[in-house]
């Protein structure tokens, strides 16, 4: 969603919205695996919720996108059982993670890259 002053941020809002429902759904489903380890927690994540928040990140990725970024550290900190004020360079250190406007920005160059690789007759 577009707003007329061009910002992305009812599109972020709606969008971290729609992952912190999945993580409750899948957080009610991890509380019967009680001695899964937390890599295998992330990996879920990954490819469960990571998608929500990227959706359509080659058009609005280049904002800051700060309320997407704060689900993805809400999530790591609950499964870590680490403080809510704790540095977030800490928590990506330990995890081995970088933040989504990074992935945002890899999307954007390899959108782009289509782009230019496509004929004129395709519809993009």
């Amino acid at each position: 969603m577009l707003k007329p002053g061009g910002s992305f941020s009812d599109t972020q809002n709606t969008l971290s919205g729609q992952a912190l429902k999945a993580i409750f759904k899948m957080i009610k489903y991890l509380y019967k695996f009680t001695d899964m380890p937390i890599n295998h927690k992330i990996d879920l994540y990954d490819k469960l919720i990571s998608p929500i928040l990227n959706y359509g990140s080659e058009v609005w990725g280049f904002v800051k996108g700060s309320n997407v970024e704060r689900v993805l550290l809400q999530f790591l900190k609950r499964f870590l059982g680490v403080k809510r004020n704790t540095q977030s360079d800490f928590i990506y250190g330990e995890v081995g993670s970088t933040r989504y406007q990074t992935c945002r920005y890899y999307n954007i160059i390899k959108y782009w890259l289509k782009l230019f690789r496509t004929n004129d007759n395709t519809i993009i």
